[in-house]
């Protein structure tokens, strides 16, 4: 009789509210221990100045236990705690922005709730009374439970409702969806390109006493200063044979020349990377192959993965521990007209993404203004 669609079981149990508990955590994790003189010890937390009494959160605390294994731990009962808190100020979000619901919808959802309807479908008083001292409240508390649920619904509704894609959005989209990627790519590392040109970045004693007189402002410690000074030469000159071979792969990329051209400049080794679609990051081959950003999110890759035909040579990829250089090996994208069906899943899919988005945005600009204070006291347990 008791089951997932009761009011009391959903309470806290949306996934697209769940980042609140970690924007608790962040922003009001650490004690508030001057706050907490003189507090109330029935009181375990405060949330701009609307009390949560102990008994309301073990009626929450009980409400959703049934989820949870080891109810009693420490760490859980916090962690429901800061469901019970994100829970209240997304009512309070609603109070700020005027959103109620009347009497009569609160009357008409209880009624038409199948968990309080018998065999013959019609409205079970008997069921209704039992489901209350089930969970030891009374209708007036089980109203008020109700009304906070249908009224988060509302907001969240009322919102939604605001959200539009347009119809190029989703052929994008689609597009996007069906398309199959695969390059072949090249790295050499900062480091092997040291060891390959390291007779080029040997710094001389002239070189230094040169560099000194230069620049009296590098005397600083006799003992240090020629060391650091050819490390600096040296990684000058680094810097320049890097630019070199950059210049080399981009001059090849520039005219359309061969990947193996590109890859015999740089001197890497060969590798290719998985399937992927337009948008994911490029992963290295293999079942846990691991993410490759620094190349997936450079704007070189971004702007010519799809420009560059299959076999040519990209322009050199600049990342923070060394150089990339990659060519197509696939290019597979949706060809085929969009059905119903597909622009409908699509167009939803769109709707909730920028709902959550903007649902996500308006209350964290709430939390970091909220003001909570947590008195949650668990040391005898």
């Amino acid at each position: 009789m008791f089951d997932s669609r009761s009011p009391i079981i959903k309470i806290g149990g949306y996934i697209i509210i769940g980042f609140f508990t970690i924007i608790i955590i962040i922003s009001f994790g650490v004690p508030d221990f001057m706050s907490r003189l003189g507090f109330d010890q029935s009181t375990v937390a405060i949330i701009n100045k609307e009390k949560i009494h102990y008994l309301e959160f073990l009626r929450y605390r009980d409400n959703v236990s049934r989820r949870f294994k080891n109810i009693d731990s420490k760490k859980l009962q916090h962690y429901i705690l800061d469901s019970l808190i994100r829970y209240k100020l997304q009512l309070q979000k609603a109070d700020e922005l005027g959103i109620d619901v009347s009497d009569k919808a609160v009357k008409d959802f209880i009624k038409n709730s199948p968990m309080f309807h018998d065999k013959s479908g019609k409205f079970n008083n008997e069921y209704f009374m039992n489901a209350l001292r089930h969970y030891r409240m009374g209708i007036t508390e089980y109203y008020d439970t109700v009304r906070n649920e249908l009224i988060n619904n509302t907001m969240r509704e009322m919102l939604r409702m605001g959200v539009g894609v347009t119809p190029d959005e989703v052929v994008n989209e689609h597009i996007i969806d069906k398309s199959r990627l695969q390059i072949k790519y090249c790295f050499v590392s900062d480091r092997d390109l040291r060891k390959r040109f390291r007779g080029d970045l040997l710094v001389s004693n002239d070189e230094i006493d040169i560099e000194l007189k230069k620049d009296r402002s590098e005397l600083k410690d006799p003992k240090t200063d020629r060391d650091r000074i050819r490390k600096k030469l040296a990684d000058r000159k680094f810097e320049d044979i890097k630019r070199e071979v950059v210049t080399s792969v981009d001059k090849l990329a520039f005219a359309g020349k061969p990947f193996g051209m590109a890859v015999a400049k740089l001197g890497g080794r060969v590798r290719i990377s998985q399937e992927f679609k337009i948008g994911e990051p490029v992963k290295e081959i293999g079942p846990k192959g691991k993410a490759l950003y620094t190349l997936s999110d450079s704007k070189i890759f971004r702007e010519s993965c799809l420009a560059i035909d299959i076999g040519k040579a990209s322009p050199a990829i600049i990342t923070i521990d060394g150089l990339y250089v990659f060519t197509p090996t696939m290019k597979r994208l949706a060809v085929a007209k969009i059905t119903d069906s597909e622009y409908s899943t699509i167009e939803g899919k769109l709707i909730d993404e920028k709902f959550t988005s903007i649902y996500v945005s308006m209350m964290m600009d709430f939390v970091e203004k909220s003001k909570i204070i947590k008195n949650l006291r668990l040391d005898e347990k």
